[in-house]
C-alpha cells in the first residue's frame, strides 16, 4: 500500500513498468514514485540569472545539460526570473532531446524543424545553441499554445532566429520534403512518465479504455513520424521523444520507419549512459530522479555532411524586405527598444501582412519556399514585443503584465498575481487576475492556486482561504504543504494542520513553524512545546523562526529559566539573543541584560536593536548615570557613529 492509502496505485503504476524491469528495479521504481519530483531549471546564457547562479549553495549543473540546475532551496515556479526569460522551469528529462541532437549534429548554419513545439521549452533551449545562418521553424497548431510559444521565444531573446507555423504536423510534408537538417518530434503521448507530477495520469491508466487511448496516440505518432521523415534531408537527424514509458508509443512507433533508410544512433555510447538493447534511450524515474522519458535519434541514410542551408536559387518570398534608407526613416521615428542593425542585418527587416518583422538569416530560408507562406516570423518590430525580447527587460509588475498581454499563458498570469502579493496589494486584486484564467480558458494549476493562497494569507482572508482549499479538491488539484502553510497563516492553523495530516501529507518546517507561531500568539505554551517535540520526531530541524516563536512566548510569560534552557539547545544567533535581551529589559534585570549584551559583543552578534533596547531601559529607569554615559560612548565607538558636535 502507498503512503496515501490507495491500494490500487502500485499495481497501476506497475503497468507502465513492463519493459524489462527486474524485481529489484521495479521496487525502486515504485518507491521513487512516492517521493516528490525534484525541481530543475535551465539558465539562459543570453540573460544569465546572476543572482541565482552566484548563490553560495548553488549546486553544479545537471548530468547532461550544462545550463540545467537542480533546485532544492525554493519553489522555482514563483521566480520572477522565469518571466523575464533569464530562467526556464524545465524538467531534467525534457532537456535531453536537444543535448542528443548536439551530440550528433554541429548546430552551425542549419535548418531545424520543431514539429510539436509548444510551449517552447525545447525550442528555446535549441535556439540558444544555433550559430551562423541557422533557422528554427516551430510548429504548433493551436492558436493559444502558439501564442505561449512565441512569448517564450521572445523572452529567451531567440525570436530573431525563429519562424512559427500553425499547421497540422501530419500534413506538413506536402509543402516541403527533404528540406531540414534536423527535426525534433516530441510527440503527444499518454504521459506515463509524469506519474509523480500529474495525478490525473493514474486515473488515465486505471481507465478501462486505456488500451484504446494508447492505440490512438500511437496512430497519431506514426503519422507525425512519417511526415517528419519525409521533410528530413538525407544525412539529417530526427530526434523522437515522448514522456511515456510503454513500448507501444515508442519502439513500436519507430519500427514503422523505412528501416533501409533509418540508422539508429547509439545514444548510450555517445552520451555516456549505461548500454541498452532498445532502439532509443529510456529514462526511468528511479535512475535519475526525473520524470520518465524516452528519446531516440535516427539518421536518414544517404547525403553528405553539407547543410541544405547553403545558398540555392530562391523563389519569391511572401514578404518584402526594406532598403537601408527605408530602415533609417523608420528607425528615426521608432522607440528606444528597436534594435540597432548593421546594413547587412537590415536586409532581414521585412513587411509582412501589414507589420514589420525581423527575419531569420536569409540564406537559411532558401529551399523552404513552399513552407514560408504558411509561417509568421517570431519577432515583430513593435514596442511590446521588442520590450519582451530585449536583454534589458525589467523584472517589474508592468513587465509581467506585458507578458500576459502577449499571450504568456498561465505562467504570466501567475506572475502578475505574485507581483501584486509582493507589493502588498489587496488580495482581491489577485482574485481578479485569477478569475481571468477562466475567461481565457486556462486551467489553474497548483502554482497558481498557491499564489492566490499566498494573497489570502497576507490579507488574513480566512474564509477565502478555506473556500480555495475546497475548490482545489473539486478541480482535482491536490493541495501540498505550501498550500497549507499559506492557508494556516490566514485561517485556523491547528485545524488546517490536522487536515494536512489527514490528506496524507508530511508537514515540513514551514508548516510546523506557522503552527508554533499560532500557538505562541494565543499563549498556548504546552501546545507550542509539543509541536517542537513533534518536529524532532518527524526528523525536522527547527529553524530560527520556529525557535523564536517559542522564545517570544517564554519572554511574554516572564519564564527566563525556560528561555535560557531553550537557548542553550540552539546554535547562537542574533535573533535569539535579542529575544533574551528584551526579556531581561522587560523584567528590569538590567545587570543581566548588560552581561548578555557583552556576550553578544564577544560573539559579534550585537546590533543596533540590542544596543538601543538596553539604552532605552537605562534611560527609562533613570539610574546608573555614569554607566549610561560610558555605555553610550562605547556604542558610538563600536558602531562608528558620528556624534554631532555643538558649534
Amino acid at each position: 500500500m502507498e503512503a496515501d492509502g490507495h491500494q490500487s496505485h502500485p499495481r497501476d503504476k506497475g503497468q507502465v513498468a513492463r519493459q524489462g524491469l527486474q524485481l529489484l528495479s521495479l521496487r525502486r521504481f515504485l518507491r521513487t514514485l512516492q517521493r516528490p519530483q525534484r525541481h530543475t531549471w535551465r539558465a539562459n546564457r543570453k540573460k544569465p540569472p546572476e543572482a541565482l547562479l552566484s548563490r553560495p549553495f548553488q549546486k553544479p549543473p545537471t548530468p547532461w545539460s550544462p545550463d540545467g540546475f537542480y533546485e532544492e532551496a525554493e519553489e522555482p515556479g514563483s521566480w520572477m526570473e522565469q518571466y523575464t526569460g533569464e530562467v526556464y522551469i524545465q524538467e531534467l528529462a525534457s532537456m535531453l532531446p536537444v543535448e542528443v541532437l548536439k551530440a550528433f549534429l554541429p548546430l552551425h548554419s542549419v535548418r531545424i524543424l520543431d514539429l510539436c513545439s509548444a510551449p517552447g521549452s525545447k525550442a528555446s533551449q535549441l535556439a540558444l545553441e544555433l550559430t551562423g545562418e541557422s533557422v528554427l521553424m516551430c510548429n504548433e497548431a493551436k492558436t493559444s499554445r502558439a501564442q505561449i510559444l512565441r512569448c517564450n521565444l521572445l523572452k529567451t531573446v531567440v525570436a530573431d532566429r525563429c519562424l512559427i507555423l500553425q499547421e497540422d504536423g501530419r500534413h506538413l510534408a506536402a509543402a516541403g520534403s527533404a528540406c531540414f537538417d534536423a527535426i525534433l518530434l516530441d510527440a503527444p503521448c499518454s504521459g506515463e512518465g509524469n506519474l509523480r507530477r500529474i495525478p490525473e495520469v493514474i486515473e488515465r491508466i486505471q481507465a478501462p479504455n486505456y488500451g484504446r487511448i494508447k492505440a490512438e496516440n500511437a496512430s497519431l505518432q506514426k503519422q507525425l513520424l512519417q511526415s517528419a521523415w519525409r521533410m528530413l534531408r538525407p544525412g539529417g537527424f530526427l530526434v523522437y521523444s515522448t514522456c511515456t514509458l510503454n513500448l507501444q508509443e515508442n519502439e513500436e512507433v519507430l519500427e514503422h520507419l523505412p528501416m533501409a533508410e533509418a540508422e539508429f544512433m547509439d545514444l548510450p555510447a555517445r552520451l555516456g549512459f549505461p548500454s541498452c538493447s532498445s532502439l532509443g534511450l529510456r529514462l526511468w524515474p528511479h535512475h535519475w530522479d526525473s520524470e520518465g522519458f524516452f528519446v531516440a535519434c535516427i539518421r536518414k541514410r544517404g547525403g553528405g555532411g553539407q547543410s541544405v542551408a547553403a545558398p540555392t536559387p530562391r523563389a519569391p518570398w511572401p514578404w518584402s524586405t526594406l532598403s537601408w534608407e527605408e530602415w533609417n526613416d523608420l528607425r528615426a521615428e521608432a522607440t528606444d527598444d528597436w534594435p540597432d542593425l548593421t546594413p547587412s542585418e537590415v536586409s532581414r527587416v521585412a513587411r509582412y501582412r501589414g507589420d514589420l518583422f525581423l527575419l531569420p538569416p536569409l540564406n537559411a530560408l532558401n529551399g523552404l519556399d513552399h513552407l514560408l507562406p504558411m509561417t509568421t516570423p517570431a519577432l515583430r518590430l513593435a514596442p511590446l514585443e521588442l520590450r519582451l525580447h530585449g536583454a534589458r527587460a525589467a523584472a517589474g509588475e508592468d513587465w509581467v503584465a506585458l507578458a500576459a498581454q502577449l499571450g504568456g499563458g498561465l505562467g504570466a498570469y501567475t506572475a502578475q498575481m505574485d507581483a501584486l502579493v509582493q507589493r502588498g496589494a489587496h488580495w482581491q486584486s489577485a482574485v481578479q487576475i485569477f478569475d481571468r484564467l477562466g475567461e481565457e480558458r486556462l486551467k489553474a494549476d497548483l502554482i497558481a492556486c498557491n499564489t492566490l493562497m499566498k494573497a489570502y494569507s497576507k490579507g488574513g482572508a480566512a474564509g477565502a482561504a478555506r473556500k480555495l482549499l475546497k475548490q482545489m479538491r473539486s478541480w482535482i488539484i491536490a493541495p501540498d504543504v505550501t498550500t497549507y502553510a499559506a492557508a494556516m497563516k490566514a485561517a485556523d492553523a491547528e485545524e488546517l494542520f490536522q487536515d494536512l495530516r489527514e490528506d496524507g501529507l508530511q508537514p515540513d518546517v514551514i508548516t510546523y513553524t506557522v503552527l508554533m507561531g499560532a500557538y505562541a500568539k494565543r499563549g498556548r505554551r504546552a501546545k507550542a512545546e509539543a509541536a517542537l517535540r513533534d518536529m524532532s520526531r518527524d526528523a525536522l530541524q527547527p529553524d530560527v523562526i520556529a525557535y523564536t516563536a517559542l522564545l517570544d512566548l517564554y519572554a511574554k510569560l516572564g519564564d527566563l529559566e525556560a528561555l535560557r534552557r531553550l537557548l542553550a539547545t540552539m546554535a547562537p544567533n542574533v535573533v535569539s539573543f535579542t529575544v533574551l535581551l528584551k526579556a531581561l529589559v522587560k523584567l528590569q534585570r538590567l545587570q543581566e541584560a548588560q552581561e548578555t549584551l557583552e556576550e553578544m559583543q564577544l560573539k559579534r552578534m550585537a546590533n543596533l536593536i540590542s544596543y538601543t533596547s538596553l539604552l532605552s531601559a537605562f534611560a527609562k529607569k533613570g539610574q546608573h548615570p555614569m554607566t549610561f554615559v560610558t555605555f553610550t560612548a562605547a556604542i558610538f565607538a563600536r558602531l562608528n557613529l558620528e556624534v554631532p558636535q555643538r558649534s
